[in-house]
């Protein structure tokens, strides 16, 4: 996997579903699932559990359930939404919510999940339509397909900005290089690797980061794989024709209505499924806190509004009575938000008259599992907390609140009528941060909140300077990169150079021999090009690498590495290819490089290359070392070059 990919992983700025959310996503894909291994699951998370019972409140039964008009037990919830309904809105609250903090300034995070939300649902319809294919598998792909995006957004926000700001960043394939350069890793390469460290099949993985490819550069890619990026290309067809207002059968564009063909869905009967997708859409939106409506002419890769009011939307899950405070950000010293877990309403009514005169934002439960679900959609600075007649319950609740990152910044205030030390200092152990002995005047109360707010602050500075600090080395990690990356790229062609090239096909071999697998190498030799450079000088022999390599760039497919050996001499390592797939690539190559003259200075210049191919299994016989292989691959290329040139030769290692 992409070296780059480890050091994103690590500094902690990736979008990721929590590992809950991969466990619900594992376990519904699982025929003997059941109900009881759901909700042991979803317990184990404090504030999913908040929000599932939550949204059952107001789901539209799929079965018949006696539950009472009240918030239903999780079992009764989750039989309410059901299996497949759940695995969704766990899989979207998961990333929404877990999603980095970082504000990316030129990216749309609106925009963004828009798309996500739309591509999910459209993609899950047509699976249904076209009669093949799993369109739980479809939708799970539809939603992450951006992650790549999101990613780079995430983890180099002011750099990936510049890149979305420039004209260049509109030609997909252009935005693709200008990531590679910058980064690394571009982010279909992050797609996949994001999906494939996820534990996503290699299948899903591919069609997520691959779909949006303009040639078919998988050339042996199964037809399950092909079946998907097709369903996601289609998806993004429908998902823009509701956005444009179409809502008939006569007003589909034609782009669409041959995606539609191709995947044998009469563009006819689609005016019930727009439909069908536009309502689901808004209602899956509503749930998840997205907008099912796009802002006019913008994209997930356009300019946002201006900073202000994009910091104010940082989590588009929260739903806040009051601005909520930035973790990284100080507290003021005069007021706090405050969640009071009381049962008793006179006790309550003393709490919250004091705490509010003071001028403290105050939401009140009367229970643990209501508590988890404010605490999840107000995110309280302070937690004072009563049990209704032990300690227990006010426990209970603190360490459910120090099972999850939000709840672990809160500072707890256990509110008891019991001063034993033993009993305390067992609170201490259970997450409590202070206490405060019931009964107690105003001045009590507010000296210990004074002591919360400036505990809370010293948090934030700690906070503030992690990331600070985080920052500093991703700064230092992007410098190593890219004198690494110089040191491996060809400057004039900007591709790997020979060193990179020769480390790729030994670890590219040791793969190979570890799992058995197919590796193949394609060596290409420019014809002729001493004597463009005689005739025409240096300078025109430049612009013939440069455009030959830009070919190369754009042919490959992303799992393959295209390399400058030297002078007029490149390779191409193809893992997982065999003979007969890296001869189609290489004729691919050679057709595309001799059918496009390259122009310079008002001159065309004709301009074709010779192929060698060479495979490590080959009639039954497999490549003793990598050496072998490359002088196969070498002398086939030579081959071509007595033979007449522009051509393709196959080298055999026996």
């Amino acid at each position: 996997m992409n070296k780059v990919f480890y050091e994103l992983k690590f500094s902690g700025k990736l979008p990721s579903p929590a590992g809950v959310g991969m466990q619900i996503l594992q376990l519904t894909q699982q025929e003997d699932c059941g109900v009881d291994e759901i909700t042991k699951v979803v317990r184990s998370d404090p504030s999913l559990t908040g929000r599932i019972l939550k949204v059952a409140n107001t789901f539209t039964p799929v079965r018949t359930s006696s539950a009472a008009p009240s918030t239903p037990p999780l079992e009764e919830a989750v039989l309410r939404i059901g299996f497949a309904s759940l695995r969704d809105l766990v899989l979207g609250f998961s990333l929404i919510s877990n999603n980095p903090k970082t504000i990316c300034r030129a990216f749309d995070y609106g925009a963004f999940w828009h798309q996500s939300l739309g591509r999910a649902v459209a993609a899950q319809y047509l699976t249904e339509l076209a009669g093949r294919g799993a369109a739980s598998e479809s939708y799970v792909c539809g939603l992450l397909c951006g992650m790549g995006r999101l990613g780079l957004a995430s983890a180099h926000p002011e750099r990936y900005s510049r890149i979305l700001e420039s004209d260049e960043a509109a030609d997909p394939e252009r935005l693709v290089e200008m990531e590679t350069r910058e980064f690394g890793i571009n982010h279909r390469e992050l797609t996949d690797a994001l999906l494939s460290d996820w534990g996503f099949p290699q299948r899903l993985a591919r069609a997520a980061a691959t779909y949006q490819q303009p040639s078919e550069r998988d050339y042996q890619e199964q037809a399950a794989l092909k079946f998907l990026r097709l369903i996601l290309r289609t998806a993004d067809a429908v998902i823009a024709a509701i956005d444009a207002g179409v809502s008939t059968a006569d007003a589909l564009p034609d782009p669409l209505r041959t995606l539609l063909d191709t995947l044998e869905i009469a563009p006819s009967g689609m005016a019930g499924a727009l439909t069908s997708i536009r309502t689901t859409w808004r209602e899956w939106g509503a749930l998840l806190n997205v907008s099912a409506t796009r802002p006019a002419g913008r994209t997930a890769a356009t300019p946002p509004e201006p900073a202000t009011r994009t910091a104010n939307r940082r989590d588009p899950l929260r739903s806040w009575n009051s601005p909520a405070p930035d973790p990284g950000s100080t507290p003021t010293s005069n007021s706090a938000s405050v969640l009071l877990l009381e049962a008793d309403d006179r006790i309550a009514a003393g709490f919250e008259g004091w705490l509010r005169r003071a001028g403290h934002t105050v939401v009140r439960s009367r229970t643990v599992r209501d508590a988890l679900a404010l605490a999840v959609t107000h995110s309280p600075q302070i937690v004072i907390a009563h049990g209704q007649h032990d300690d227990a319950e006010a426990l209970e609740f603190c360490k459910a609140m120090r099972s999850f990152e939000a709840g672990r910044m809160t500072f707890y205030l256990l509110a008891t009528s019991n001063s034993d030390s033993r009993r305390l200092l067992a609170a201490f152990d259970a997450g409590v941060d202070d206490y405060l002995i019931l009964p107690c005047s105003e001045g009590d109360g507010l000296l210990r909140l004074r002591a919360a707010q400036r505990v809370l602050q010293l948090r934030s500075r700690v906070a503030a300077q992690e990331k600070t600090l985080q920052q500093h080395l991703a700064e230092l990690a992007v410098a190593n990169r890219k004198l690494h990356r110089a040191a491996m790229t060809d400057e004039l062609t900007q591709l790997p150079n020979r060193r990179f090239a020769e480390e790729t096909m030994r670890e590219s071999w040791a793969e190979a021999a570890r799992s058995d697998s197919e590796l193949s190498l394609i060596i290409g030799d420019i014809d002729h090009f001493k004597k463009v450079n005689d005739t025409h000088g240096h300078l025109v022999g430049d612009v013939v690498l440069a455009s030959v390599a830009r070919v190369f760039r754009q042919e490959v497919r992303s799992c393959d590495v295209a390399c400058r050996l030297g002078g007029e001499e490149f390779m191409v390592v193809c893992p997982n290819t065999d003979l007969a797939g890296a001869r189609n690539c290489a004729e691919r190559l050679r057709e595309r490089i001799a059918g496009s003259p390259i122009e310079v200075s008002g001159v065309r210049h004709q301009v074709t290359i010779s192929f060698g191919v060479a495979s490590r299994r080959d009639r039954g016989a497999i490549a003793p070392s990598v050496e072998v292989l490359f002088k196969a691959a070498d002398d086939a290329a030579y081959d071509s070059k007595r033979n007449g040139r522009n051509r393709v030769s196959l080298g055999h290692i026996a």
